[in-house]
């Protein structure tokens, strides 16, 4: 059967849709359960692994719900290294290779991740697809986690001192109003001249370089409420 929303279902069972046969009668052509077949699939836990298996051209459905606010990681890490994955995911429907709200970014490797931000409340349901699994079956783990205030990467992790430089970083929970600067010790903080927000998960900063000293700088964006995340030495 496709892929549905969890509910009961009554099962309408068709004879004959094309109309080529020729029949007396065409009012005994369809019918329709009298009981209902409940249908759902597994139900993840934030933060709880779930592990299972997967083949070529093998489908495996999830949910998960979550509050209205949050920047939620869905994260799939494959014990296969050759593998071809894939992962969507839609909030309040069955996502499919043509209707989702988020998918993967990494085609044809085997660990993918999506990030969600600004959840609504509700349920938000995940597609794991095995595209190509030359070692099937290849286990799995699948995860959803709520993200904390926090940087997850960035880049370029390098630049040079010649001129400005903008800076892509992922994380979770910025705020409109968010300030990133670079220090390093012994010399003057850079703050950004620019801080872009594309969502509560993704903001790009500009950095004026021009003669700046050389070494690993700290990443440092704090809110507007006064919380602050550290990425240490993680800027060159």
């Amino acid at each position: 059967m496709p892929p549905v929303v969890p509910g009961d279902y009554h099962i309408i069972v068709r004879t004959d849709i094309r109309n080529n046969v020729r029949e007396s009668n065409e009012t005994n052509n369809s019918g329709t359960s009298a009981e209902t077949i409940a249908v759902d699939v597994i139900e993840l836990t934030l933060g709880v692994p779930y592990s299972s298996q997967l083949s070529t051209g093998a489908e495996h459905y999830y949910k998960v719900t979550v509050g209205a606010g949050e920047d939620m990681l869905v994260t799939l890490d494959s014990a296969s290294t050759t593998s071809a994955n894939e992962l969507y995911v839609r909030y309040e429907g069955m996502p499919d290779r043509g209707y989702y709200d988020f998918l993967y970014n990494a085609p044809f490797l085997p660990d993918q991740e999506v990030l969600v931000p600004g959840t609504q409340a509700g349920t938000y349901y995940i597609l794991v697809r095995g595209d190509a699994v030359p070692d099937s079956p290849a286990g799995y783990t699948i995860t959803a986690q709520l993200l904390e205030f926090g940087i997850r990467s960035l880049f370029p992790t390098y630049g040079g001192d010649t001129g400005t430089v903008t800076l892509s970083i992922s994380g979770g929970k910025f705020e409109e109003g968010i300030s990133a600067l670079l220090r390093i010790a012994g010399h003057p903080e850079i703050h950004a001249e620019r801080v872009d927000l594309e969502n509560s998960t993704t903001l790009w900063a500009r950095f004026d370089l021009n003669q700046a000293p050389l070494g690993a700088y700290d990443l440092l964006l704090t809110n507007p409420d006064g919380s602050s995340a550290l990425g240490s030495g993680i800027f060159t």
